[in-house]
């Protein structure tokens, strides 16, 4: 049975050509994924982005969280580029992965910069990548003889993200029963 057209919503990746079918695979899930992730926190006030569960943390910290694993995985684990402090902070971290810094009362614009600012830092790194580089093994910058294969350092940052937005879920139906 075909569905009547008002019912039917489209769905695609974008693909991104000239790196190989694998990378682009992985990048245009990524940033699928992404954008799941922004339709999920539209139309939050500054009050919901910065408000913590009794155990949790807030949907402002869980955004920062996110940033920060894409950070360390995709940039400075995979891409071997040190990340430089104005992106950390976009991350919600002190320069250098240091402390998370305290979670302020901002916009959502704000808080989808910084995730934007890290990804577009990402893609900068995946984009000259070959699918062959999916398959070296990168070594952990401070856990000497942990090593993860490329496909895995991106299948984390896809999971990581996806585990936290069920998180984001959960503290907005908290929130929603807090008021």
């Amino acid at each position: 049975m075909v569905a009547d057209a008002s019912e039917v919503t489209e769905r695609s990746l974008r693909m991104v050509h000239g790196i190989g079918p694998e990378m682009t695979l992985l990048i245009s899930m990524l940033e699928n994924l992404r954008d799941e992730t922004v339709t999920q926190v539209q139309g939050m006030s500054d009050e919901d982005l910065a408000w913590e569960p009794p155990t949790g943390k807030s949907v402002g910290r869980l955004l920062w969280h996110i940033a920060a694993a894409e950070l360390f995985a995709l940039r400075e684990v995979f891409g071997g580029v040190p990340a430089d402090d104005d992106l950390w902070r976009a991350a919600g971290c002190q320069p250098g992965r240091g402390d998370e810094l305290e979670v302020p009362r901002r916009p959502l614009e704000a808080w989808l910069s910084d995730l934007n600012d890290v990804r577009q830092a990402s893609l900068r790194v995946l984009e000259v990548s070959r699918d062959t580089a999916l398959d070296s093994l990168y070594e952990h910058p401070e856990k000497k003889g942990q090593r993860r294969q490329g496909r895995w350092l991106l299948y984390h940052v896809l999971t990581h993200e996806a585990y936290h937005r069920g998180q984001i879920a959960m503290v907005l139906a908290q929130r929603r029963r807090a008021e």
